[in-house]
């Protein structure tokens, strides 16, 4: 095998390596974001069941705002759920 080819079978196999690498990253991002994703519903839908369980169905309005927070927000409405006398005051 001469040097052009031997530097050709170089290069396609560099590149190789590169999918499986790329391929590697993006299966553990897409890992990482599916994660973080069932931990946000997971925390809205507990927050759901213990705000319908102490103040009864929630409106529209509240299950869209518990649909669309954050980690952060979900995880702070559950800790002042305790001390919180009305869903409105919660949510605000």
């Amino acid at each position: 095998m001469g040097l052009k080819a031997a530097m050709a079978n170089a290069k396609d196999e560099g590149r190789k390596i590169g999918l499986i690498e790329g391929e590697a990253r993006g299966e553990a991002k897409g890992r990482e974001i599916g994660l973080a994703e069932g931990e946000v519903k997971g925390q809205a839908a507990l927050l759901k069941r213990l705000l319908t369980k102490k103040f009864g169905p929630l409106s529209p309005a509240s299950i869209c705002k518990l649909d669309t927070a954050t980690l952060e927000q979900l995880e702070t409405w559950s800790e002042a759920i305790l001390d919180c006398d009305s869903i409105e005051q919660l949510l605000r």
